[in-house]
């Protein structure tokens, strides 16, 4: 009976292995757009809520400035700031080369209703919303244009690459956060999206002010967005473009990462989208059966056989994904380190998971009600 449990409990496992390859393949096959800037495109509102940011504001406005696309317009949305941020800024926005609206949060209900107070002052077609410690292509606009005329898109997706340092902990984020980004944009590409990124995605204005991005949580703007687009059956596109990919930084501290990680994690169990939870699921109980079998290797020999059989499963369909993702984002990955990560993965999972059931969540002196 015991046998025949460890071999049903494998199913999870099983899966998750076939979704990735299936996922890896779609990314593989599908052609990347490059574009030389040369368009004539929607007038975009490029929306960005910050708070704090005082160190990232000049480097978010020089990157911006070098921009090829010349029809859009920037939002700053102040957030309640604590700091000097945009006063120091003056000279930079003067010198942005497109109109520039500098406006503070309506109320105090976080980054969600501050990028809806963005909106509402938005003269363009088509809204972008990026974060305040991105930095990005000079095409990146262009590329977001591009797709936009050539899909009728409603929503688009687009690829978020965080910066590496040496540290072993930025080599961890990136490569989890590669690997989220072709599942996720491979997902996207077979029509059935499962996750996006806030930094780097864009919608048409009057769709975005109509979505229901549930209120009633702090975070989500992005991921609640994509549920109702989907509900709505608009059409929702990823942008697989060199042009368009969007730099954030990882996290510096392991503290951080984790908060950063749980703030994620909360807001998933108000998803309703069937096909969101059972990826999340399947990726959930892979890791927890890893940490089972891992810890019961121990106690029990039989269960090393166990861990021996997931581990090279997880192995090889994380390895393959992150090996796909590191030629688009041309990073060379450290197949020793990616061995490595797998043995740790899976308890850091569950810290992530558990951590907000004995700790309150804080984000930029606030605390988010979980």
């Amino acid at each position: 009976m015991i046998w025949i449990i460890s071999i049903l409990s494998f199913l999870p496992v099983v899966l998750y292995f076939q979704q990735s390859e299936r996922w890896r393949k779609i990314w593989k096959n599908t052609s990347s757009l490059t574009f030389d800037g040369s368009l004539n495109g929607p007038f975009i509102s490029v929306i960005i809520a910050y708070r704090n940011e005082e160190k990232n504001l000049p480097v978010l406005l020089r990157s911006l400035s070098n921009q090829t696309y010349r029809g859009w317009e920037l939002i700053l949305v102040d957030d309640y700031s604590e700091d000097n941020g945009i006063e120091n800024c003056s000279a930079l926005i003067d010198n942005l080369g497109v109109q520039v609206k500098c406006l503070t949060n309506a109320d105090r209900g976080g980054k969600k209703s501050a990028l809806q107070t963005g909106a509402k002052h938005a003269k363009g077609e088509l809204i972008v919303t990026t974060d305040a410690d991105c930095t990005f292509e000079d095409n990146w606009l262009s590329a977001i244009a591009h797709y936009y005329n050539e899909n009728g898109s409603d929503l688009l997706i687009g690829p978020v690459q965080q910066i590496q340092s040496e540290s072993f902990l930025s080599s961890f984020q990136l490569y989890e956060f590669t690997a989220l980004q072709i599942t996720g944009g491979a997902a996207a590409l077979n029509n059935n999206a499962i996750m996006l990124n806030g930094a780097n995605l864009a919608c048409k204005k009057s769709l975005y002010l109509e979505a229901d991005m549930n209120d009633k949580v702090a975070s989500g703007d992005d991921m609640f967005l994509l549920e109702w687009a989907k509900k709505k059956n608009l059409n929702i596109h990823y942008i697989k473009s060199k042009d368009a990919i969007v730099y954030t930084p990882t996290e510096p501290t392991y503290g951080k990462l984790i908060k950063q990680k749980s703030r994620w994690a909360v807001k998933a169990r108000n998803y309703s989208d069937a096909t969101i939870l059972s990826t999340g699921a399947v990726v959930a109980l892979t890791n927890l059966l890893q940490a089972v079998f891992m810890v019961g290797a121990f106690f029990y020999p039989s269960s090393a056989l166990l861990f021996l059989v997931v581990f090279i499963i997880r192995v090889a369909a994380d390895v393959r994904i992150i090996k796909e993702g590191s030629k688009f984002f041309s990073f060379v990955p450290c197949l020793r380190l990616l061995f490595f990560y797998q043995f740790i993965y899976p308890f850091y999972m569950l810290l992530v998971l558990s951590y907000p059931l004995f700790f309150k969540l804080h984000w930029k002196g606030r605390t988010i009600k979980t």
